[in-house]
Formats: structure tokens, C-alpha cells, sequence
């Protein structure tokens, strides 16, 4: 028998103990070979007539997917290969040659790689196209049929990629025979990873660091960013390792310290054994919780602008159209919408703003014109879109409209005084967005009242604005390639009708004074879909890698204990007992990271969440819901594998 069917003997042989990692290595390969293809097929680009390349997203995600599988491959091995020390060190005692024994160990992780590569490929050409689907229903595009893709682009540059690194990890594995000694090999299940010794002081360190990461991340955007988001990012992350290598070491140490419950049934030997789990798998564990807390920040993050996009949108283009009415241009768009009935016009406005430079108290002075409106106008242009339309102001009072505010960071001007020309104004309230919406490249908006605005009137210092609302405005893409077309026409009509016009606003276009909410929309759904879809699926290889080596170390474990339960059997102690005690340890495990990742991907959301139109905390619990159902499965799965190995003879 030759080497080679050796290997493949030890593949069958082991494939049951391999199975998850198999799992998460085809469906890491599936996921790169999906990105592959998006990344060299442009059909998708077509489909929507994106203007933006989508393949760069998707190369920059199948590099950030290549870095994790290979760590994730190159650990997993090394585990694996750690394990079977034993075992190597019987061929070796046996008289087989350290060569063999390491082109034996060559072959079965390359075998067990290039099927892992052929399986993913395979499920990837035959999956991919559901998966093309779902990007394209994220990104809110139906009834589009892109056929059958196949690039061959994908298929070689998967297989080659995962060869290259199948063929490093092989290589790795050969080396391990060379490094040990015949009796370390037979030592080796015995060893562990290096045990920290537990102190008070270390216990409270660890959580000073940790908790003086979560202070700075409060301090981000209140003083130096640069220095605040390294100091919070390095003390968070050393916190999390000091953490589960201390802090939780000590607190399972003095647990013991309970005696009623330390000598309540089997609790002492749970307790130790889990004492020794903690500190042999501590820095596994808070890598995991750091890896736990990124995806869920994330995917969280990802999952929210994407179910929000629409009220973003709205609240940067309130109006179907907006466009600044030159040589009567509303004219011309009503000519364009009658073509489409499906899109008739709900609502139409006429505005005159002015446009003024303004100074307000706490020194703000404008640099260039502020967008002002008469309080009548503008109850006319809120009414239509649901926005706050009873504002009344006296005399001398003025109300503010935030072009975009940001909860915590945007001033509160209420009270403050605004000076417009040689006019004084109170403020006497103030508005998160502006009817007007944002898109237009307008500062924040300035309401009068009516008399007041007549006083500064002038009309060399009038821009007049036409905004209209249409029907059924997110399926309005033929109006809108029509609308945009006869735009730009009468914009560089006018433009060069313009004695004042500069070459530099020429270039530009009249764009920037005209905005629509189906571009925005579809714009938004595009990137939002696409990040949900990359962000997703990534946090789901994550998540299968991270409980695929929570169950390899817990099965390596069970191997060490099967005879400390073996004993326990002997005196008496029942299969419920036993069971529960398993049960137990392994769930500890389980939820450490999970809950420690979460605690970390809150602090990130609360961090962030003042950036934001929409509360991230929803979507966050959301995404920790499916992970932990995920999560779940794998504790499931584990403490079934746990008691199998416990209760063999």
C-alpha cells in the first residue's frame, strides 16, 4: 500500500471528526467562487445599468475572504495535526521514516483540500445564480433575468487561489515530524495551551483596560480621532485577551469558593474541568469574541442603512423632483410626465428662495448663501410630504431646518439669534431635515415670516425652485432618464445664455440645482443591497469558522476527559448528571465570546449610532438573533459529538 492510499485510507477513516471543517472550507470556497464570478461577469452591471463598477467591491471582498480562510485553514490544520501527534508518533516508533511520514500528511491535506475545492466550485457554478438572484432582489430589482452564468475567470482563479493555499498549509503539515521528538509526540495530547495563572490583580487590570477601551470609544469625536480610535481599538482588543486569560479565570476560581454548590453533585469536576478549558482555549476564545463583535457591528450596521435607504433618501429628497426653473423648465416636465400616466403628478410647487449670507450667535457666519423662505411657502411645501406644516411666526421670528443633523454633534439653535443683512431674528424652534430635502447642495434651510421676507426681497438674490410629487416615484426610471435628458438640454441652454457662468459651473452642469428621489433610491438600494449581501455572507463563513473551532477544541477536550467520566460512571454517578454537566461547560464556552462580542459590538453601535438617521440598536439585536440561532446549532451539535466521544468503551 503506497503512501498516497494511506492518506485517503486516514481521510475516511477521520471524515467524521473533519466534517465540520470540510463544511465551512466548501462553503468558504462557494462564497469566493460567487464573488469571483460577480466580480468578472459584467451581466449584473448590465441588468441594472449600474454606474458605478460593482466588481470592485467584490474583488476587495474576496480579499478580505481569502485572509480569513487561509487563517482559518492553516489553524484548523494545525489543530487537526496537533491532535493526531500520537498517532505520528506510532508510524514513527514502527519504523516508518520521518520523510513518509510527512509526505503522508502532505497528501491528506491536499486531498482534502482539492476536494473541498472541486465540491465548492461545483456548488458554485449550480448556486451561484441563486445567489446573483438574491443580490439582485437586495438591490430591489425584479423581473430581471441575467440566464445562466458561467465564468471561467471564476473556476480557475477559485481553484488556483485555494490550491496556492492548500499547497502552503500541506507544506506546513509535512514540517510538523521534524520539529518534535518521538516523545514529545507521544506527550502531545497532554499539552495544552500555555495555562495563565489567575490573580486578583490581573483579574482587575484586565478589566480596568477593557473598560478604559469602552471610555475612549466615548471620546472619538470629542477630541483627537486618530488617537482616540487607536487607543480605543488597542485597549478593547488587549482587554478582550487579558479578559478570558485572567479576569474569567479568576472568577471560575472563586466559584469554588461557594461550597454548596461546588460540592453539589459533579459541580466540582465541571468546575475544574472547565477552569483548565478556559485557560487552555483563552486566547482562541477572545479572538472569536473579537471576531463576533466585528461581524455584528457590521452586518448590524449593513442590515440597517439597507432597511432605512428609503427614509434616507426621503429625508435628502423629500419631492420626486427638484430643480432650479429656468425659461419656465416646469413647463417642459409636465410636457415629459404626461407621457407616463403611471407617474401622474400628485403635487406641484412653485418657490421663491432667497438667497442670503447669515450670521447666527456662537459665531457662525456663513461663507456662502443660506436658502431662505417665506413661512406660508414653506407650510405649502411641508404639508404635501407629511412634514411639520403649522409653523407660525411672528415678527422678527425665525424657524431652522438642519440640512442634516446628527444626533449629539449638530448645535442646538433654539433661542439663538440670526442676523440676516442689518435684520436681527430669534429663533424660536428648529426642524431635523428640510422639505427641500438636502440634494440640492443647499446650506440649512432659514423660514421667515411672510412680512420679513417681502422686507429682504430682492430679485437679484432670488433663485426660484419648482419641486413636484409624483406617483408610483420608485418605479418612475423612464420618466427619469427622460426628465434628466431634457434637463441638462435647457440647463446648458441656459448656462450659455449666462453672461456670468464660469467654465468650472459649465463642466458641472445644472445637476447640482436638480436632484430627483428615483436615482437616490436606486443608488442607495445598489450599495446598501450589495452591502448587506457581501456583509451577510462574510459574517456567515465568520461565523461557521468560529464555531467550527469551538467544536474541534471542545471534541479535543472530550478525547482528554473520556476518562475522568469513565470514573465518574464507575462510582455511581448517572447519565443525566453526566449530560448535564457537559451541557453546562460546553454553554459556558459558547455564550463567553458571544456575550463578550456583543457587549463590544453595542459600545461600537452606540459610538456610531449619532451618525446615523435610524437607531442601529434594532438591527443589531436582529443580526445577534440569527447569530445566535447559528450559534445554537453549533452548541447542539457540540455537546451531542461531546457525550458520543465521553460514552465510547
Amino acid at each position: 500500500m503506497s503512501l498516497f492510499d494511506i492518506a485517503i485510507k486516514n481521510i475516511k477513516k477521520n471524515f467524521d471528526n473533519y466534517l465540520l471543517y470540510f463544511i465551512s472550507m466548501v462553503f468558504s470556497i462557494l462564497m469566493y467562487f460567487t464573488f469571483a464570478t460577480l466580480q468578472y461577469t459584467d451581466k449584473v452591471e448590465k441588468a441594472i445599468n449600474a454606474k458605478a463598477k460593482l466588481s470592485n467591491a467584490f474583488s476587495f471582498s474576496s480579499v478580505v475572504l481569502i485572509l480569513f480562510a487561509t487563517i482559518f485553514i492553516w489553524y484548523s490544520n494545525s489543530f487537526f495535526t496537533r491532535k493526531r501527534k500520537r498517532e505520528i508518533g506510532l508510524y514513527a516508533m514502527l519504523g516508518v521514516k520521518k520523510k513518509d511520514i510527512s509526505k503522508m500528511l502532505f497528501y491528506e491535506t491536499l486531498i482534502m483540500g482539492i476536494i473541498a475545492s472541486i465540491v465548492g466550485i461545483v456548488l458554485g457554478i449550480f448556486l451561484s445564480n441563486i445567489f446573483i438572484m438574491i443580490l439582485l432582489r437586495l438591490m430591489d430589482f425584479t423581473g430581471i433575468s441575467i440566464g445562466f452564468v458561467i465564468s471561467m475567470k471564476a473556476i480557475v482563479n477559485t481553484f488556483l487561489v485555494f490550491l496556492v493555499i492548500f499547497l502552503i498549509v500541506s507544506l506546513h503539515s509535512r514540517t510538523l515530524i521534524y520539529r518534535f521528538k518521538l516523545i514529545d509526540l507521544f506527550k502531545a495530547e497532554s499539552t495544552g495551551e500555555k495555562e495563565p495563572k489567575a490573580s486578583v490583580i490581573k483579574a482587575i487590570f484586565s478589566l480596568t483596560i477593557l473598560i478604559l477601551g469602552y471610555f475612549f470609544s466615548t471620546k472619538v469625536f470629542s477630541d483627537n480621532f486618530a488617537l482616540m480610535a487607536g487607543l480605543t481599538l488597542l485597549f478593547t482588543i488587549v482587554g478582550t485577551y487579558l479578559l478570558f486569560s485572567s479576569f474569567v479565570v479568576f472568577i471560575v476560581k472563586m466559584s469554588k469558593k461557594n461550597k454548596k454548590k461546588y460540592y453539589n453533585g459533579i459541580n466540582m469536576i465541571g468546575t475544574s474541568q472547565l477552569l483548565y478549558r478556559i485557560k487552555g482555549n483563552a486566547r482562541t476564545l477572545a479572538t472569536i469574541a473579537i471576531l463576533s463583535a466585528t461581524t455584528l457591528t457590521t452586518v448590524g450596521i449593513a442590515y440597517s442603512l439597507y432597511y432605512n435607504a428609503e427614509n434616507t433618501v426621503r429625508n435628502s429628497q423629500p419631492y420626486s423632483y427638484s430643480f432650479k426653473n429656468d425659461n419656465n423648465l416646469d413647463k417642459t416636465f409636465e410636457e415629459i410626465v404626461k407621457k407616463y400616466p403611471e407617474n401622474k403628478v400628485l403635487a406641484k410647487h412653485n418657490v421663491d428662495i432667497l438667497a442670503k449670507k447669515i450670521t447666527m450667535d456662537g459665531g457662525r457666519e456663513g461663507s456662502i448663501e443660506s436658502p431662505i423662505i417665506s413661512v406660508s411657502e414653506y407650510n405649502s411645501l411641508a404639508k404635501d410630504i407629511d412634514y411639520k406644516s403649522d409653523v407660525k411666526l411672528n415678527k422678527g421670528e425665525a424657524f431652522f431646518n438642519f440640512s442634516y443633523y446628527a444626533q449629539g454633534f449638530s448645535p442646538d439653535y433654539k433661542g439663538k439669534n440670526l442676523k440676516i443683512e442689518n435684520k436681527n431674528f430669534k429663533i424660536i424652534d428648529f426642524a431635523k431635515a428640510s422639505p427641500m430635502g438636502n440634494s440640492l447642495s443647499m446650506e440649512d434651510l432659514i423660514v421667515l415670516n411672510d412680512e420679513d421676507f417681502k422686507e429682504l426681497y430682492s430679485k437679484d438674490d432670488i433663485i426660484k425652485f419648482t419641486f413636484f410629487k409624483v406617483a408610483n416615484e420608485k418605479k418612475s426610471e423612464k420618466l427619469t432618464n427622460e426628465y434628466n435628458l431634457k434637463i441638462d438640454e435647457k440647463v446648458k441652454e441656459n448656462m450659455k445664455a449666462s453672461k456670468e457662468t464660469k467654465e468650472s459651473d459649465l463642466v458641472k452642469g445644472f445637476r447640482m440645482y436638480s436632484s430627483n428621489f428615483y436615482e437616490g433610491y436606486k443608488g442607495s438600494m445598489v450599495a446598501y443591497g450589495m452591502l448587506i449581501f457581501i456583509g451577510g455572507f462574510l459574517g456567515l463563513v465568520f461565523l461557521l469558522s468560529t464555531g467550527s473551532i469551538i467544536f474541534f477544541k471542545q471534541l479535543s477536550e472530550a478525547t482528554n476527559d473520556k476518562g475522568n467520566y469513565a470514573i465518574l460512571r464507575k462510582i455511581g454517578v448517572s447519565e443525566k448528571e453526566v449530560k448535564k454537566s457537559i451541557n453546562k461547560q460546553i454553554l459556558i464556552v459558547f455564550l463567553l465570546p458571544l456575550i463578550l462580542g456583543a457587549t463590544h459590538a453595542y459600545m461600537a453601535v452606540r459610538l456610531l449610532e449619532p451618525l446615523f438617521s435610524k437607531s442601529l440598536i434594532i438591527p443589531m439585536l436582529i443580526t445577534l438573533g440569527a447569530y445566535s440561532v447559528i450559534y445554537l446549532v453549533y452548541y447542539i451539535l457540540t455537546t451531542k459529538a461531546y457525550y458520543k466521544i465521553v460514552s465510547e468503551k
